[in-house]
């Protein structure tokens, strides 16, 4: 129903099977019927800057990881790109 397409930058960490992604240039489209060509039009769906961060770990979150990208002063939330884009359009 729709296409979601976005760029990320993920991050391992073995210990605790850790995960850092950041997901940027989160983009909709509704063109499903051209799917497999390269210049579909997408729309925008977060505004210029903006990034999704997500931790995710299975054993335990590393202390010094926590301290480093402040998890204590973080809202948990959960968020759906699939949700926003169909939104979108």
């Amino acid at each position: 129903s729709v296409i979601v397409e976005y760029d990320r930058q993920p991050f391992v960490y073995d210990a605790g099977n850790v995960r850092l992604t950041f997901d940027k240039n989160i983009r909709a489209s509704s063109d499903l019927y051209r799917f497999t060509e390269e210049n579909l039009c997408f729309i925008p769906v977060l505004p210029a800057g903006k990034h999704v961060f997500e931790v995710k770990y299975d054993e335990f979150l590393p202390g010094y990881l926590s301290d480093a990208i402040g998890i204590s002063m973080l809202q948990q939330s959960r968020f759906s790109k699939f949700y926003l884009c169909k939104c979108a359009l």
